[in-house]
């Protein structure tokens, strides 16, 4: 094994055996798609024709005790190869049993067959054994995660996460870049009165902006390439007052889809204003001027998913509840992390929870600002007041504005995304700007609109009335 005292490796085994010779098609085991391989800028692949011929391992993720991307030691990459060469070949024999969590018998088996010599296996963990559409009996891990400990190395310590099913490896790798192209550059620029940088921002073409995305792009095809709106506030060093705002679009390259979710693309703009390759200007200065990305700003929306009246693929809901409920639906459905009885007493729902349905399927959902964020943002009704339960076809909707309009449209594609969702929803079937979120085991369909992330628990998760 290599050197470092710490090593973390992931990545996916590949079994050219297994891979189908259809074009467009991806086998259920030993394959890795297209769209999987945009997870990362860092890849390499290793193969051992001395271990097997057929097993190739594509390394994503590799990065020692400093928490800096290392290239994979050979012994570390050999010896994952030994474990694809093992796996596969149990898959193929139909020698992995079928057995539930926590797969005691496969576990043993697989220390048993690598703490060998001066290695030591443990903390082996196994999401699931799933089962073969093509082959009875055949049954294959979704990945194996494991420590190794190297006696002839000072007890260095090794951590392996592999994959072997590309389904999984879409919905579970948990590792992401994202390169941030702002609206213009340099972004010192913004600090400025609101004339000069509407200027700036007007200044903008649309093949201007594709020619930034190509360099940030190079040789990598990403995942996804998305956009975020943020305010900018007019500095008073420039000689404003503060006050005065503009919306500002900036474009990120993404790669690996936990990089799309909203709070991991505003803290990338953080960090790429705090970079001093990028700014000569302090936190305090960008803090000032964009203080929804350095505080993001998230509203929970609690859909009350059981009060069908009408069962259906697509349900009718009933908009009505009960008062008794509503303090018990909601706080289940809310992170404890984060609506803590001390942030969140009970006066904070008095005066900031509201209640009110949606022209998608009568829904009634509650709707609350985190209390953790930032210029005490968190009053539906203040940031809505012309909010109505009207289709956008219905001559009262012109009675909203042209901002509370398109929310109502967002908040439809949000609710009828978080109906079906469920962790194993792939990334690539949702709706544009959408994304899986989980928080303290919750999950949550999570969405931006205006710079701000909306959360709505999804059916699956909600367990109120």
């Amino acid at each position: 094994m290599a050197t470092a005292s710490t090593y973390l490796l992931k990545g996916f085994l590949v079994d050219e055996a297994l891979v189908s010779t259809v074009t467009g098609s991806v086998s259920q085991f030993g394959q890795l798609s297209d769209f999987s391989r945009t997870f990362s800028t860092t890849k390499s692949t290793f193969t051992n024709e001395a271990t097997d011929v057929n097993i190739r391992y594509e390394s994503f993720y590799s990065v020692n005790n400093t928490g800096a991307n290392t290239p994979v030691p050979a012994d570390a990459a050999a010896h994952v190869l030994a474990v694809g060469a093992w796996v596969y070949g149990r898959v193929a024999a139909s020698t992995i049993a079928n057995e539930a969590a926590p797969f005691t018998n496969f576990i043993t088996q697989f220390v048993a067959q690598f703490s060998v010599g001066n290695l030591s296996i443990t903390n082996v963990s196994v999401n699931a054994l799933v089962a073969s559409t093509q082959n009875a009996g055949q049954y294959c891990p979704d990945y194996i995660q494991w420590t190794a400990t190297d006696s002839a190395n000072s007890n260095a310590v090794y951590t392996f996460k592999v994959w072997f099913i590309d389904a999984s490896f879409r919905n579970q790798y948990d590792q992401f870049q994202i390169v941030v192209v702002p609206p213009f550059t340099p972004v010192d620029g913004f600090n400025d009165t609101q004339a000069n940088v509407n200027l700036k921002l007007a200044a903008q073409t649309v093949a201007g902006s594709v020619a930034a995305i190509n360099v940030a792009v190079g040789n990598n095809p990403p995942t996804a390439i998305t956009t975020q709106t943020y305010n900018w506030f007019e500095p008073t060093t420039s000689g404003g007052n503060g006050n005065i705002s503009s919306s500002t679009t900036w474009s990120f390259v993404v790669y690996g889809p936990l990089g799309l979710h909203t709070t991991n693309l505003a803290n990338a703009v953080v960090a790429y204003l705090e970079n001093p390759t990028n700014t000569a200007l302090s936190a305090s200065q960008w803090q000032a001027m964009f203080p929804s990305v350095f505080q993001a700003i998230n509203y929970f929306i609690v859909p009350l998913w059981n009060r069908i009246v009408e069962v259906g693929p697509t349900p009718l809901f009933s908009p009505m509840t009960n008062y008794g409920n509503a303090m018990a639906d909601v706080q289940s459905a809310l992170p404890s992390s984060i609506f803590s009885p001390t942030a969140a007493p009970q006066s904070f729902f008095n005066q900031y929870l509201y209640g009110t349905t949606s022209v998608w399927q009568d829904l009634f959902f509650w709707i609350i600002g985190a209390p953790t964020n930032s210029n005490s943002d968190y009053d539906f009704h203040a940031k809505f007041p012309d909010y109505l339960n009207v289709g956008l076809t219905d001559p009262n909707a012109a009675k909203m504005s042209a901002v509370t309009t398109g929310f109502v449209q967002f908040l439809e594609t949000l609710l009828s995304t978080a109906l079906t969702l469920t962790l194993a929803t792939p990334q690539s079937s949702l709706p544009s700007g959408i994304q899986t979120t989980t928080i303290n085991g919750l999950v949550y369909a999570e969405g931006a609109y205006n710079g701000i992330s909306y959360l709505a628990i999804t059916k699956g998760s909600y367990t109120g009335t």
